[in-house]
């Protein structure tokens, strides 16, 4: 996918594999990375890090999904990609290939 002048949002970018995906599109020159996680601390380090903009979002609540597409567009227009990902926090710490209880839902899908 070319990445290069799209408005690209990721949610759980402030560690792990939402920061490191942040990492990586931020290399292809995005019109702009929008960066959201639970933790302000965490994705404010990131966002600084890669060029993009930091908004702390619970994305279980549908109000701050909206505060987040609205910052997304007062950042770069219209949305081209929305990287929804989230550790579910009901999982448990589980071996390495064992998914159960660590997939949930958002209204708009599943995750």
């Amino acid at each position: 996918m070319e990445l290069t002048d799209r408005n690209v949002v990721i949610t759980g970018a402030g560690s792990g594999i939402g920061a490191a995906l942040a990492r990586r599109f931020a290399a292809e020159r995005p019109r702009a990375l929008v960066l959201a996680d639970l933790n302000a601390d965490n994705v404010k380090q990131v966002a600084e890090e890669v060029g993009g903009v930091a908004v702390q979002t619970d994305v279980g609540q549908e109000a701050e999904i909206n505060e987040l597409l609205a910052r997304a567009r007062e950042a770069g227009g219209p949305v081209d990609v929305f990287l929804l990902q989230r550790r579910d926090p009901r999982a448990r710490r589980r071996p390495a290939g064992d998914f159960r209880g660590g997939m949930g839902t958002w209204p708009g899908g599943s995750t």
